[in-house]
């Protein structure tokens, strides 16, 4: 695949905040898995899977809102200030290189504001096919999904 970085300044390109848009919610349906890379205190790559429900468009076309559980990747988040988030659509992967610029906890969760440092666009003209899960109200009512709004929310009200 050919990356190709953006120059400094970059906004996040439309289609890949596009990946982020909510869909209608059907029982049982595939939905994107969305990697969110840290890096852990030894200085390894460490990988949390956020969904849609976890994860959204900051409004700025510079900033991603997420919420992850107050655990391994929220301490990587709070001491690096730095993540790597992938989003796949058609035939193109975003990497997406962030800054931590906000922190809030709230039930369990860290919530953060990440800042856009650098955007790559990768692509070899073939359809990609994401990772996905299968989502369920099971499964949202078991990773606590309204408590994740509840969080992305408030991350809106600080922007």
């Amino acid at each position: 695949m050919n990356a190709h970085e953006a120059p400094a300044g970059e906004q996040i390109p439309e289609a890949a905040l596009a990946v982020l848009a909510p869909g209608p919610y059907r029982h049982d349906s595939i939905d994107q898995a969305i990697p969110l890379l840290t890096v852990d205190k030894d200085g390894f790559p460490h990988v949390a899977l956020l969904s849609r429900a976890q994860m959204r468009n900051g409004g700025t076309r510079r900033d991603l809102h997420a919420v992850t559980w107050a655990g391994t990747t929220g301490a990587n988040l709070m001491a690096s200030r730095r993540a790597t988030v992938i989003l796949v659509g058609g035939q193109v992967a975003w990497y997406l290189k962030l800054t931590v610029v906000r922190v809030v906890e709230h039930h369990g969760r860290v919530g953060v504001i990440l800042r856009l440092a650098r955007s790559i666009a990768d692509s070899a003209g073939v359809d990609l096919v994401p990772m996905g899960f299968r989502s369920s109200a099971a499964l949202a009512a078991e990773e606590g999904w309204d408590i994740d709004q509840q969080v992305l929310d408030l991350l809106g009200r600080l922007q």
